[in-house]
């Protein structure tokens, strides 16, 4: 339901991925939610973390939830469960997403954390520019 949620469940699933294969690499994805000015925004975080602890975060896109679907959300229900029951499909977020039925298409799921993907791993690609 916040940035901070969000970001708090990418970092736990990188960690965990580390851990599960012995990698050296973990990247953790989490959509979610967040209130903003403009309404409840559809968004996805990704974090990378390595064996020594160094972090690359990257956000996706904001779309705004259409309100009905955003009353459900604050009501307590899950995103993946109402987009299935308005669409009447069972894993629209394994297809294309809450944001790809909202954008009829346009842009995907994968397409989003693809993007997010690249931007937390931009400390370990680039790390010049990053160095303290």
């Amino acid at each position: 339901m916040s940035d901070m949620e969000c970001l708090a469940g990418a970092r736990n699933r990188a960690r965990a991925a580390r851990r599960a294969t012995g990698a050296n690499l973990g990247i953790g994805l989490e959509g979610g939610v967040n209130p903003e000015p403009a309404g409840l925004m559809l968004l996805g975080w990704v974090v990378a973390e390595d064996e020594i602890g160094r972090e690359g975060i990257g956000g996706g896109a904001r779309l705004p939830l259409p309100e009905n679907i955003a009353k459900r959300i604050l009501g307590g229900e899950e995103l993946g469960p109402i987009m299935d029951q308005l669409l009447g499909q069972n894993d629209v977020k394994q297809k294309g997403g809450a944001v790809g039925a909202l954008t009829g298409g346009l842009v995907l799921r994968r397409e989003t954390f693809a993007i997010a993907v690249a931007y937390a791993l931009a400390p370990f690609i680039s790390p010049d520019f990053y160095q303290v």
